[in-house]
């Protein structure tokens, strides 16, 4: 790409023109969605491990926190090597963005219509927690019923356990609800998923604490 600045070429990785040694607004971007992913990556780590599932998960489980170290790895290596190669002025603060969908983009492995609609409000949910906003009741309404939805379309899937696995990653290790908040991802005692209706103590208790967590991050 050309500097704005004296149209030299310059990468859009660097956070300052080589020539001009003015700010490149693309690259100090660049870097910043980088160490968004990698702590966000960070607190899902430890929930992951925790997670005691089948044989079958527990390989998928270590493949992908394998991959996902990889990828970290990388990037501070990259991120490091940016550093020592480029200076950068102090207490330098762009713009701020969504690291919803970079960081669920590393968990988009199953296509499934039930579970594509659960991601996107999965999406829309983070974009206010970004922005300190509070979804409204409809918001809130649908996140809950298209992660029970999608669990109860899989019932018949080889994917089931993932789509288990990302909604419990997400109420209980993103949002940081309880167990018991978060009981509606749970089966019934015959191991059957069914709709949720309005006045299921289940879905009002999710809902409930999920406006809890969106009024605690409200600006």
């Amino acid at each position: 790409m050309k500097c704005p600045y004296c149209g030299g070429e310059v990468s859009s990785q660097s956070v300052a023109c080589p020539f001009c040694g003015r700010e490149n607004p693309e690259g100090i971007a660049f870097q910043e969605e980088v160490q968004k992913k990698i702590e966000r990556n960070k607190l899902l780590k430890p929930f992951l491990i925790r997670q005691k599932k089948p044989e079958l998960v527990q390989r998928l489980l270590s493949r992908m926190i394998g991959i996902l170290l990889i990828i970290n790895i990388v990037m501070l290596t990259l991120t490091f090597i940016a550093f020592l190669l480029i200076e950068r002025e102090p207490n330098r603060k762009p713009e701020k963005g969504s690291y919803a969908e970079l960081y669920f983009s590393d968990f988009q492995g199953v296509n499934d219509y039930y579970f594509d609609r659960y991601y996107k409000n999965v999406i829309e949910f983070m974009e206010h927690i970004d922005n300190g906003e509070m979804a409204d009741d409809y918001e809130v309404e649908s996140l809950i019923d298209s992660a029970r939805r999608a669990l109860e379309e899989s019932q018949e899937q080889e994917y089931q356990e993932e789509i288990y696995l990302y909604t419990k990653a997400f109420f209980e290790g993103v949002l940081g609800l309880t167990e018991e908040e978060s009981a509606f991802l749970e089966p019934d005692e015959e191991g059957e998923y069914g709709y949720l209706y309005s006045d299921d103590i289940r879905r009002e208790t999710a809902i409930g604490a999920v406006k809890k967590k969106m009024k605690e991050n409200e600006k």
